[in-house]
């Protein structure tokens, strides 16, 4: 397994790239323009990348050849369907694809150990979450439609916890597990609020589990102690006692005038039904399409022209879960090099991030998140050394080369 070491030479160059990237994450929250348009933080991201092709060359490390040939896949199969129904959204969907994937091999390969990258990062992303509780608190923040659901300066309430969580979630990783420092308790709480009021029930649900996780202290150095077994197993009670209670809480929330209890009110009693939960899931996340024509799942059904799928499951949107949509879109061979990727940056993860990473895959059954560069930043920071397990061998080898297996 190839991994990653902190120990760097670091220089000038490297600094001004290490600001770069950062205020690139951190203008990713300003939506200019429409959608899946690029906007000013992609543009930044994208110079920073040049700047490290230039500085280092376009090397691929052996652990990212599977996310290399998942990405030509991606092309391939895009191509074959632009080619069929003459439909740019085909070739969009590949171009995010080669953007993040460059990222990965130019800029977060080379950067991920970078003392000063990794202190920009978690600046910005500071800067970015107050910078939004701000905005939230002067009410000069978007909402959605006539809604009650608080987008910031986003186009979309989903984009905006999603940038929030993950945000967060950097900060975490890289104060904690690399740099082993204590992550303040206001920046949960400012999370919290701002998750709340974006009013979706996925950014809810994977929050919701990370914080259970955080306040309960099941994350560590070290593996599992007697007293986390015991809190574990009162984890899972609790669990149960909140399935039993379920008709309770639906009542509870019936009245509130929490916008957010009152649309959680409404899923969980649209799904508590015999049989409607996956039934539920399927419907609003835009995926009953896979049982009515699973044999995409061997070929791939392409990223795009939505429209085709109305009069098969009268469905006209994405499918909204990036690991199930990877795998319909593309088909399960090109997916499974996509695991690997993922299954090598996050191997033997220090057991202090590991329920980062679960939220992360909570988060990613529910919406469509690998367009994001910091979603592809989190599985690459999982590399690093300082990330594994102390009774991973490798990670006790402080001569580790940051470059090891170069093409």
């Amino acid at each position: 397994m190839q991994v990653f070491s902190l120990q760097r030479t670091e220089n000038k160059t490297e600094h001004w790239i290490s600001i770069i990237l950062a205020i690139g994450f951190f203008c990713k929250q300003f939506y200019l323009f429409s959608s899946g348009s690029i906007q000013i933080g992609d543009m930044l991201l994208a110079f920073g990348s040049l700047v490290c092709v230039a500085k280092y060359g376009l090397r691929v490390q052996s652990i990212d050849f599977p996310l290399l040939i998942f990405t030509i896949c991606t092309i391939v199969i895009n191509s074959i369907y632009y080619i069929t129904y003459s439909e740019i959204s085909f070739l969009l969907s590949s171009i995010y694809f080669v953007f993040n994937t460059v990222l990965v091999i130019s800029a977060y390969r080379n950067m991920i150990g970078s003392q000063s990258f990794q202190d920009f990062v978690v600046k910005a992303f500071k800067a970015a979450i107050l910078l939004q509780f701000l905005i939230f608190l002067s009410g000069r923040g978007r909402w959605y439609g006539i809604s009650s659901r608080y987008m910031g300066t986003f186009n979309d309430p989903n984009q905006y916890g999603f940038y929030i969580i993950s945000a967060f979630f950097c900060i975490y990783i890289i104060s904690s597990a690399l740099q082993k420092k204590k992550v303040h308790i206001v920046w949960p709480m400012i999370v919290t609020v701002e998750i709340i009021f974006s009013a979706s029930t996925g950014m809810l649900v994977c929050w919701g589990f990370f914080l259970v996780t955080y306040i309960i202290g099941l994350g560590g150095d070290t593996g599992f102690s007697k007293k986390k077994v015991i809190i574990l197993i009162a984890y899972v009670v609790g669990v149960i006692t909140l399935i039993i209670s379920w008709p309770f809480i639906l009542r509870l929330f019936e009245n509130s005038s929490l916008f957010i209890l009152r649309r959680l009110r409404y899923r969980l009693e649209a799904n508590s039904g015999q049989g409607k939960l996956l039934e539920g899931y399927l419907k609003d996340r835009g995926l009953r399409r896979i049982l009515i024509k699973p044999e995409y799942f061997l070929y791939g059904s392409g990223e795009g022209n939505w429209i085709r799928f109305a009069g098969i499951s009268g469905e006209i949107n994405e499918l909204h879960s990036t690991v199930i949509s990877l795998a319909y879109c593309y088909g399960v061979a090109p997916y499974l090099f996509f695991i690997i990727w993922v299954k090598n940056n996050v191997r033997r993860i220090n057991l202090k991030v590991l329920f980062v990473y679960l939220a992360l895959l909570v988060e990613a059954f529910t919406l469509v998140n690998h367009r994001q560069p910091v979603f592809w930043l989190l599985i690459s920071l999982g590399s690093l050394s300082e990330m594994k397990r102390e009774n991973e061998s490798i990670t006790k080898n402080a001569d580790i080369q940051y470059y090891n297996s170069g093409l």
